[in-house]
């Protein structure tokens, strides 16, 4: 499979009252990544009586301003909060198999162990004002179909 998606948005019309209160410029990107796609492949087989797959997903997503350039009610102040997310490229690895009503899968999430930045918070007082990539996480799935 392949997935893709561009994005070119942008602050093209603001007034002076609207750029005072959200800090924004006319030409500002809006919080969202230009180019974002995955990759992903799933190989199905035969395991038993039931069936197997391993897959692989990779994820890349561009960089994007959390928020506008300028202070909020400060017109032409710059806001010294104002960053940029990381572009990232992110692999997801599984391999699984279905007996029946049961399904069990195991996986490697994040396989890169990247921890780019993914969200900027506006707010200086907060702790944690930047989200990351959720670290390596390795782990096993165990499921049942109840509605068959």
């Amino acid at each position: 499979g392949l997935s893709g998606a561009y994005i070119h948005a942008e602050v093209t019309e603001l007034t002076a009252a609207e750029a005072a209160i959200s800090g924004a410029v006319v030409g500002a990107r809006l919080a969202a990544p230009e180019f974002s796609g995955t990759l992903s492949a799933r190989y199905n087989f035969p395991i038993g009586s039931g069936d197997g797959y391993v897959s692989a997903r990779l994820n890349h997503v561009g960089s994007f301003p959390g928020l506008f350039p300028n202070t909020p009610g400060s017109p032409g102040v710059p806001n010294p909060l104002f960053d940029y997310t990381d572009s990232y490229t992110n692999i997801d690895l599984s391999l699984g198999a279905t007996f029946g009503d049961w399904m069990v899968q195991a996986y490697v999430e994040n396989v890169a162990d990247d921890d780019s930045i993914t969200y900027v918070h506006p707010e200086a007082f907060v702790d944690g004002r930047y989200a990351r990539l959720r670290p390596r996480t390795v782990g096993v799935r165990v499921g049942r179909n109840l509605y068959q």
